[in-house]
């Protein structure tokens, strides 16, 4: 079923959900809230194309995710912004925009696929224009890692939260995960608080305090430098106290 005259007969429309149709010509509608959108294929074009920057919320679920779709277009703007892995099979992406405007870009049941979320997800964050004014990023470490490799500029960023994920196939391979740290932020001159979120598999080994250890003394110097305050989040409690 189509709804290529959707816009026609429904002139003054507010919610809209599409889910795998052949969607109308935009513009859409200047009444419209909130929209959720979900293809195959690359949302992004039809964002423009229906003139939705106003829209309260906005929703965007695709089936890939790569560089082509320039995301960052989506979440031009954003003052939070958050980038999470989700049952190993979906990647979220959740904007606040000015205005009270939210976007959610989800990308799930791509692991069968040749298509790697990654690169598109760092590209995005590389974005200076779409990223200038973001006070909180919320990452996974295997995105933020190569994103600070290529000296991103977030200039009014206050807090940095990292997700360390044992094993995850967006991560290509097993790892310690308390061994590793994200890279120094050199051009986040306003950043206060770094929170990092360690996450286990089933399989993963309990960690120890020497583990605990070992990451706090990683950190000190990292606090002492740039930051006002570290939180460390996943160890067992009988080992975090």
């Amino acid at each position: 079923m189509g709804f290529d005259r959707i816009f026609d007969l429904c002139p003054r429309l507010e919610i809209l959900e599409l889910r795998y149709v052949k969607f109308p010509a935009g513009p859409a509608p200047r009444t419209l809230r909130k929209v959720s959108l979900a293809a195959r294929g690359n949302l992004v074009p039809l964002y423009k194309d229906w003139e939705l920057e106003p829209v309260a919320d906005v929703l965007l679920s695709t089936g890939a995710l790569n560089v082509d779709f320039k995301i960052s277009t989506f979440i031009s703007g954003a003052l939070d912004l958050s980038v999470l892995f989700k049952y190993d099979s979906e990647v979220c992406i959740v904007a606040q925009l000015p205005g009270a405007r939210l976007r959610t870009y989800i990308c799930q049941d791509f692991v069968d696929s040749f298509l790697d979320p990654v690169p598109a997800l760092i590209d995005m964050l590389l974005d200076g224009p779409a990223v200038s004014e973001m006070h909180t990023l919320t990452v996974p470490l295997g995105v933020l890692g190569p994103a600070l490799a290529a000296s991103p500029r977030w200039p009014c960023l206050r807090r940095l939260s990292v997700h360390i994920y044992h094993h995850s196939n967006f991560e290509g391979r097993p790892y310690d995960y308390y061994k590793r740290k994200p890279p120094l932020l050199r051009n986040a001159p306003a950043l206060e608080t770094l929170d990092i979120h360690v996450h286990l598999s089933q399989a993963s080994k309990r960690p120890t305090l020497e583990d605990a250890r070992d990451l706090a003394a990683r950190l000190v110097p990292l606090g002492s430098s740039i930051l006002r305050e570290v939180h460390v989040h996943g160890f067992p409690e009988d080992v975090a106290r």
